[in-house]
């Protein structure tokens, strides 16, 4: 907390920070520093009820600085003292008295040198006398010194070093031996906090598990039985040339003996218990990391919620070495059973009154904390239970082991279920809340799986899961399948006549001739827009503000005109969609709806902002999950191709549930432009061919090479009578590396996300728009009538913009390239994206940019949610969502745009 924006202090002035500041003599040094502290500002976004910008100055920050030194001061002085007293109690030192001393000195100048510092940024940039700083401040450190130099000395002195040396390393070294002991739990856990920590995905599905009670008593029943297997599987395996098979699913089962010195159990055992303790406090801190992402204060919210584990696990620890729960709990021989009944009471007594709280208020997002606590409170608990239950009859006699591992089986099971479609497809029809209860199932499924493999390899001396991975490995590398291929639509009968790109723009052009010269022979000197969209990439985000965009702007163009099937929408005045991942789902909605009501576009009304929430109000996050870690897994694993992979079931689930609306996203990519009178933009999902490293573009016209230098075409590469899916090809766009399978094709494609090569879709829709400007310079140069079209670049991001600070960021050397190959991709898309917005103000074209904005929602108006690139996203996002939309400028003056064209051309048509 005291180092939180240092880099603002930075200055030529301080070469060694703030110990130059302490040790300055000179008034002019300090005049300068302070200047350079008042001119370094910095602005800040503030959540609360409405979002704040504020800016502070370097001053600021070495004010609170300074402000915290206060507590530094305390803590070092505590910890002198603690060790001077132990010196003192052994009799290595005698003279206390002047040590004591000694070390109040130092506490109180340093104290004298921050009051003096507080005043001098008081009074800058003129300052005080830089004596009143530097005297203390030289006090403080020869007194520090002093005081360091006689430890160090008493240190050699008892011979201590190399005893500390000594110490470190067996501790090292245990510390490692323990890790692969451990190591089945240790990758369990670290699954655990890579999904509830560093996935806003994950962040935002505990928001959906906040949502009812039935979701958090499974989130809870889940971690639960997770954590008892992370403490109790290590005892099976560690255990394992003792206990039989039943012994190992039923049986009473300890670590070994042997490691215990003086009465103490080994280490062990105090690291079987912390392994499972952190199993409950990882999502506990993973809440919290929730909560900040949403703005939601609660009780020492300026704590990082990422150090929560660690200040808990190190209590425990002392807990755990100092037996402080034995001398709370033991009577005797035995456990004070009253007393821990009471204690075991009281913490389920709170869970189950904030869980049975009033309804409403549960469900809230900033009572997330409460489950939080929960968590807390179960990893308390089970730190009570496992340290006595060995030290107490009844206690000691529990048959725990059945209830653990039949607990496991029975979440592994669960598991599987999920993995049957007509199963996965009920449970998931009405509830949203599944995707992390079910991967936890997973988690603990698999490991109780390769625990019990690890139990048999030790008892028999072969290594199961090395050979098991061999052959996996063998049969994913060497083993071609075709488990993996996109459907293919095969109907001998079928044929599609595509126009070429060109000749579809000139028909296009001419389609619209009247409605020209209409604005032509009135006089009119209002342009005849023409657009050329492209969305971002985002996943789910991207899905839902793409759509919501496009039909927030269909409402508003046709606004009053509903019901008339002359009246023009949105899409009349747009030639090309383009987009890359989510992007390209989110056009594919809008496309497929539009299909169906081009007799009459006012009844297209599914993707209406005030309206969307049905269409993502299904789970699309399940299916793929467990299908990531079940089905696709092994499949890939032993070269099976016995059942549909997770990229067909995610296209099956959007085709069901977006059916049910009206958006028929199973029509055929052929069937598109056919009988449409060149109302139904063209559409062009982006994609990545991996095998060959280069762009793929699923054109629903024929393409030139010469206008897209360097793509593979989708579309144009099927063979005679093959087709795809509107489906099929809008996800082909959105791979996302690993969570989805790469696609593919005939044995010659490999498709991976389209964000690979640009993740804005801005290069194709340029392409498509140099092509149908040599169709529009042809037409003009016999027709002006044609000289009235203005061409507007419409670009849809899905990212909130934010303040970017600009701290120094250290990048730890080995990961320069990968982080530059990540970043690489954004570049990309910004670059091309900067190309679009050039070339329009060069040409005096339109460019538009609509994106979504940092609204506060929900009823207290204190939620701000996060955006997740994922697959499922919760009504709090789409609420911020919605309420950007609703009022953004850009929507209006497009659709005002439109508008006016449609009142002088309607008159006529």
């Amino acid at each position: 907390m005291m180092n939180k924006d240092s880099w603002m202090l930075a200055s030529g002035h301080l070469p060694a920070g703030i110990i130059s500041w302490e040790l300055n003599p000179s008034n002019g040094i300090q005049r300068a520093v302070l200047s350079d502290w008042k001119n370094h500002t910095e602005t800040i976004q503030l959540f609360g009820d409405s979002l704040i910008r504020r800016t502070f100055t370097g001053l600021k920050v070495a004010d609170d600085q300074n402000t915290m030194d206060y507590f530094f001061i305390g803590l070092y002085v505590f910890l002198f003292f603690l060790i001077f007293l132990r010196l003192a109690y052994h009799r290595h030192i005698k003279s206390i008295g002047l040590f004591a001393g000694m070390i109040l000195l130092a506490g109180l100048t340093d104290v004298l040198e921050d009051w003096g510092t507080h005043r001098a940024i008081l009074a800058a940039p003129d300052g005080i006398n830089s004596l009143c700083i530097f005297l203390p401040a030289l006090i403080k450190w020869v007194t520090i010194a002093l005081l360091l130099i006689y430890l160090v000395s008493q240190a050699f002195h008892l011979q201590k070093w190399n005893g500390w040396i000594k110490e470190l390393s067996d501790n090292l070294i245990a510390v490692l031996i323990l890790m692969w002991r451990f190591r089945i739990v240790l990758i369990t856990l670290i699954l655990y906090f890579l999904v509830l920590f560093l996935s806003d995905q994950g962040q935002d599905l505990l928001i959906t598990i906040n949502s009812t009670r039935k979701a958090c008593i499974c989130f809870l029943f889940t971690v639960t039985i997770l954590a008892l297997l992370c403490w109790h599987l290590p005892k099976a395996i560690d255990n394992a040339k003792q206990i039989t098979f039943c012994q190992f699913w039923f049986g009473k089962v300890d670590f070994k003996s042997g490691g215990a010195a003086a009465g103490r159990p080994s280490a062990k055992i105090d690291i079987g218990r912390l392994l499972g303790a952190l199993a409950f406090l990882i999502p506990a801190a993973g809440i919290l990391q929730t909560m900040q992402k949403y703005h939601m204060d609660y009780f020492l919210s300026e704590i990082p919620p990422i150090s929560i584990p660690f200040i808990f696990l190190a209590i425990y620890t002392i807990i755990l070495r100092y037996h402080l729960i034995d001398r709370i709990y033991k009577k005797g021989a035995g456990v004070n059973r009253p007393f821990y009944w009471i204690s075991m009471g009281v913490i389920f007594a709170l869970i189950i009154y904030w869980g049975l709280d009033d309804a409403e208020r549960n469900t809230k997002p900033y009572y997330l904390v409460y489950l939080s606590l929960d968590l807390l409170l179960l990893s308390l608990a089970f730190l009570i239970t496992t340290t006595l239950r060995t030290c107490d009859i009844v206690l000691g006699n529990w048959k725990i082991t059945p209830w653990i591992t039949v607990s496991g089986v029975f979440l592994g099971v669960i598991f599987l279920s999920f993995n049957i479609r007509s199963i996965q497809r009920e449970l998931t029809l009405i509830d949203r809340f599944w995707t992390m209860p079910v991967v936890f199932c997973g988690i603990a499924g698999y490991l109780l799986f390769f625990a019990f493999l690890m139990y048999l390899g030790k008892r028999r001396g072969v290594q199961y899961v090395s050979l098991l991975l061999v052959i996996m490995t063998c049969f994913a590398v060497f083993k071609i399948t075709d488990y993996h291929n996109i459907l293919v639509e095969h109907d001998p009968r079928y044929t599609r006549f595509p126009d070429s790109l060109e000749t579809y723009a000139t028909r296009w052009l001419e389609n619209r001739r009247p409605e020209l010269e209409t604005l032509s022979k009135n006089g009119s000197k209002k342009p005849y827009p023409v657009f050329f969209v492209n969305a971002f990439g985002g996943g789910i985000r991207a899905t839902a503000w793409t759509a919501m965009v496009m039909g927030s702007l269909d409402s508003l163009v046709i606004q009053g005109n509903d019901s008339d099937p002359s009246a023009k929408n949105f899409e009349h005045y747009v030639f090309s969609y383009s987009g890359a991942s989510g992007g390209s789902i989110g056009l594919s909605l809008v496309v497929a709806s539009s299909k169906m009501h081009l007799d009459c576009p006012g009844k297209d009304r599914a993707l209406y902002p005030n309206r969307i929430l049905k269409v993502f109000q299904y789970d699309y996050l399940t299916a793929d999950i467990v299908a990531l870690l079940g089905r696709d897994a092994w499949a890939s694993a032993f070269g099976l191709s016995a059942w549909k992979d997770r990229g067909r079931l995610q296209e099956e689930d959007w085709e069901r549930h977006c059916g049910n609306l009206g958006i028929p996203l199973g029509v055929k990519l052929g069937e598109l432009q056919k009988n449409t009178r060149y109302e139904l933009p063209l559409f062009f999902p982006n994609t990545h061919d991996a095998r060959v490293g280069k762009k793929g573009v699923i054109a629903p016209v024929l393409v030139d090479s010469l206008d897209f230098p360097g793509a593979v075409f989708v579309a144009s590469g099927l063979k005679k009578g093959d087709d795809i899916r509107l489906s099929t090809a809008a996800f082909l766009s959105a791979r996302f590396p690993y969570v989805s399978p790469t696609a593919k094709l005939y044995g010659e494609h490999n498709f991976t996300d389209g964000g690979t090569w640009d993740n804005s879709g801005a290069e194709t829709s340029a392409q498509v728009y140099r092509v149908f400007a040599r169709a529009l310079e042809r037409l003009s140069a016999r027709d002006t009538v044609y000289r009235q079209i203005n061409i507007q670049f419409l670009s849809l991001p899905n990212s909130v913009p934010i303040l970017r600070s600009h701290a120094p960021v250290h990048l730890f050397e080995p990961l320069v390239p990968p982080i530059g190959l990540v970043s690489l991709i954004n570049t990309v898309a910004e670059a091309r994206e900067g190309d679009n917005k050039s070339f329009a103000f060069r040409k005096n074209y339109g460019y538009t940019q609509i994106r979504p904005e940092m609204i506060a929602v929900g009823t207290s108006r204190k939620v701000w949610p996060v955006l997740p690139l994922g697959w499922q996203i919760s009504d709090f996002a789409l609420e911020q969502m919605q309420k950007s939309i609703a009022n953004n400028k850009e929507a209006v003056r497009i659709s005002q745009l439109c508008r006016s064209v449609n009142a002088i051309t309607h008159n006529k048509h």
